[in-house]
């Protein structure tokens, strides 16, 4: 079912003082990604292993933007063809619940499959939910959050609605919002409301920066910034 490619990260390292800082003085970090590649969920387990061998005394809840259903691998998410269903993405979760067994660490799922609301209650923007749903997760310890690129601004751009309210304002300054992105011209798995979904291009970063590590934010979209070389797409599980 599945052809996944070596790890990006088995050479290279996320080891970096400032995750080390982040881990030890603030609630969370989000990351954000564009969804359907290989390697933001490469780089969300190279940073659980780092966690974990830093031996920080809190618990270590690792959240995902997938609803609570995708822990079982015959969810119906996992058929369709969104670019979180894909096949690096189930293997993460499928060792995200490996880790939870030995009592390693938390798995979080942002979402419920169906919202039930009371008489009277009004469902909230997506942003609302999801950071409603990583601020009980931090109750449980820090919190390593995935999710797209959107939710994971603290500022935004000219071009937006500047009265829209992301997940990470929600959250406010104590988490740490990353943008995980690619340097060179790179492939994603992608969908949209007018095309059908495929292997999609992302551009070439503009500027000439550093790769694999963090690097402040110019713009200030975000807190930090980690550089990929290059993307990869991920297919979907069920790609048939």
């Amino acid at each position: 079912m599945m052809n996944l490619p070596s790890s990006v990260f088995a050479q290279s390292t996320c080891d970096d003082a400032y995750f080390d800082f982040v881990a030890a003085k603030f609630d969370g970090m989000y990351v954000g990604e564009l969804h359907g590649t290989n390697e933001a969920p490469e780089f969300i387990d190279c940073l659980v292993r780092r966690y974990l061998k830093l031996g920080v005394s809190r618990s270590l809840v690792v959240s995902l933007e997938l609803p609570i259903s995708a822990h079982q691998t015959d969810a119906h998410f996992w058929h369709n063809k969104d670019g979180r269903a894909s096949q690096r993405m189930f293997q993460l979760v499928q060792d995200l619940l490996d880790y939870e067994k030995r009592g390693q660490l938390r798995l979080h799922f942002q979402y419920k499959d169906h919202v039930t609301l009371q008489s009277g209650e009004k469902l909230g923007t997506p942003d609302q939910r999801i950071a409603d749903s990583l601020k009980e997760a931090q109750k449980q310890g820090f919190v390593l959050a995935l999710g797209g690129n959107f939710h994971a601004m603290k500022k935004l751009p000219s071009a937006m609605p500047l009265k829209f309210e992301t997940a990470a304002m929600l959250l406010g300054d104590t988490w740490v919002s990353v943008n995980f992105s690619n340097i060179e011209a790179s492939e994603f798995w992608g969908c949209s409301p007018n095309a059908e979904c495929g292997v999609r291009t992302a551009k070439a970063s503009i500027t000439s920066p550093i790769s694999d590590q963090f690097v402040e934010d110019k713009n200030g979209n975000y807190d930090r910034i980690w550089f990929a070389r290059k993307f990869s797409a991920s297919l979907p599980v069920f790609d048939k």
